[in-house]
């Protein structure tokens, strides 16, 4: 009987078939749930604001002012009193924006992820956002979708590396099918979730996002998430345009900062405030319907509340252009979002940094319309398009996953070479400013670290005689393993954890020709910790 043992590096036939169909299956999950959530928060958003039973929600037109009026204030805190009781009392894990969590998983749990995740999960995000929460549904759909990646792996009893591998399918799917964007999904799991790369792990991965796409357009149709008017004023960009690109980069990329910092200190100013979870969350949603309210009768609509995709369209159709509102808005959606996180809401960051890069796109086209020649002008919509991909791929460190989702978010390809100048340089900004994104700035302040990039496997190619030391004079110590000179690493490492020694002796032809201490297998032990796959 055909027994799977965990091999992902160069696998066999059978297992890349394997692989290949347990993707499929994932994808199939992955999509369903993305499906439903959507529907979850359109149902929650429409009790919520309009007092009625309904899944018709789009995302691309303003909410109706409600008829609970000045009541609408209420309904942030009675969504925060809900999540509050589910989070606290059935699932810890599920406050925030959870791709912490999940890195975190893969990194110090091996992939494991409790089943019950998945549901408070949905439950409580998709509350948040239906009743006003200022965040996205990126973090909720992948925690979400890698739980469930995280429990086939272990009814299937798979290991740790596999379990890696169908967590990072599971979640590609769910960015995907959320999104209507297969190579986002991809990429974002490549740069936050895969500890490497190979051929073998990207197959489940990538039939994932795929299957799970197809299940999500089967649904929701086909046209683009946030449909651009003018697609073709954004061709690639001219000479004349690169010093307004640079200027955007720029400007995004201390926006991007600022946002995490003020991200940062909300959270550990919440967490310093008296009382339990239920009175500082409620503190913070009751401070959001407020602002909330503050807009609607200030400009007519509610704006930053939710996912703000209906702004961002404004924004790339010309409809929002006084830069007093512009910076209102900007600052609006700085309170709104910090205080929905920081008082523990559960929601992404994902949408909120498309909204903030559409505004930073929006505003450096006003300035730059004042200050440039009618003939340097760059089209509005291309700054706001690379405005929004370069703060995600700013604020959250996802700076190839940013500039694809945008593009396939929009159908405009032609904006890549654009987005990939300003993301660059907005992402280079934010690195020397405060080092990590958003992720792993919530890890690093739990005293938890994960590799900053995909690391080269290059222990496991090396040879036990590669790094040995010469054998000490005297006594060799008593705790030691006995190796072959020319096994390769990996055996090495299994035999070493297997037996807690303190080191190894290297033999060639039976005889002892050197040593291995502690410090060298530790490091190997590092270097392997951090490929997993």
């Amino acid at each position: 009987m055909f027994r799977y043992d965990g091999t992902v590096d160069h696998p066999a036939g059978r297992e890349l078939l394997l692989l290949a169909l347990l993707g499929a299956f994932t994808g199939v999950l992955a999509g369903g749930c993305a499906v439903i959530f959507r529907y979850m928060i359109a149902f929650f958003h429409n009790l919520a604001f309009r007092g009625t039973v309904s899944l018709h929600y789009d995302a691309l037109a303003h909410a109706d002012p409600s008829p609970w009026g000045v009541g609408i204030i209420l309904i942030p805190l009675a969504g925060a009193l809900l999540v509050a009781f589910l989070v606290r009392n059935f699932a810890p894990g599920a406050r925030s924006h959870g791709v912490p969590q999940i890195m975190y998983s893969i990194y110090y749990r091996e992939a494991k992820i409790h089943p019950v995740l998945a549901l408070i999960k949905s439950l409580s995000a998709s509350i948040s956002i239906g009743t006003g929460a200022s965040i996205g549904r990126e973090g909720p759909i992948i925690q979400i979708t890698a739980s469930v990646g995280s429990a086939i792996g272990g009814w299937l009893r798979f290991p740790g590396r596999v379990r890696t591998v169908l967590l990072a399918a599971a979640a590609a799917g769910g960015v995907a099918g959320s999104f209507d964007s297969p190579l986002g999904g991809v990429l974002f799991t490549i740069e936050l979730f895969l500890p490497a790369v190979s051929a073998a792990a990207l197959l489940p991965v990538s039939i994932a996002a795929v299957v799970a796409t197809l299940i999500s357009r089967s649904v929701f149709g086909t046209r683009p998430s946030l449909p651009v008017p003018i697609p073709e004023l954004l061709s690639d960009p001219l000479i004349s345009s690169l010093p307004s690109l640079v200027v955007l980069g720029l400007v995004v990329g201390v926006i991007s900062t600022l946002f995490i910092v003020a991200l940062c200190k909300t959270s550990k100013w919440f967490d310093s405030l008296s009382g339990n979870y239920y009175i500082r969350h409620a503190f913070g949603m009751v401070l959001v319907g407020a602002e909330i309210w503050f807009f609607l009768k200030l400009t007519g609509n509610y704006y930053v509340e939710g996912l703000g995709y209906s702004t961002i369209f404004d924004l790339l159709n010309g409809r929002i252009v006084t830069f007093g509102l512009l910076l209102l808005l900007l600052a609006g959606k700085f309170i709104a979002t910090s205080v929905s996180l920081g008082s523990g809401g559960s929601g992404g960051v994902f949408c909120p940094s498309l909204f903030l890069g559409a505004l930073s796109g929006a505003l450096v086209g006003e300035l730059l319309a004042l200050v440039l020649p009618a003939g340097l002008a760059v089209p509005r919509e291309l700054l706001v398009l690379a405005g929004m991909a370069a703060a995600v791929g700013a604020i959250t460190g996802t700076v190839l996953t940013g500039i694809v989702m945008v593009a396939e978010l929009t159908g405009c390809y032609e904006l890549l070479a654009s987005a990939a100048l300003v993301s660059f340089i907005a992402f280079a900004v934010r690195r020397s400013w405060i080092g990590g994104g958003i992720y792993s700035q919530q890890l690093l302040g739990s005293n938890h670290s994960i590799p900053e990039g995909l690391q080269s496997a290059v222990w496991s190619s090396r040879r036990a005689s590669d790094l040995m030391a010469p054998l000490p004079e005297g006594e060799l110590p008593n705790n030691l393993i006995r190796v072959d000179a020319d096994a390769d690493m990996d055996a090495v490492l299994r035999q070493w954890n297997d037996y807690g020694a303190d080191g190894a002796v290297v033999t060639r032809g039976g005889e002892p020709a050197g040593i291995l201490r502690d410090s060298e297998l530790a490091a190997a032990c590092r270097s392997m910790a951090e490929r997993m796959v």
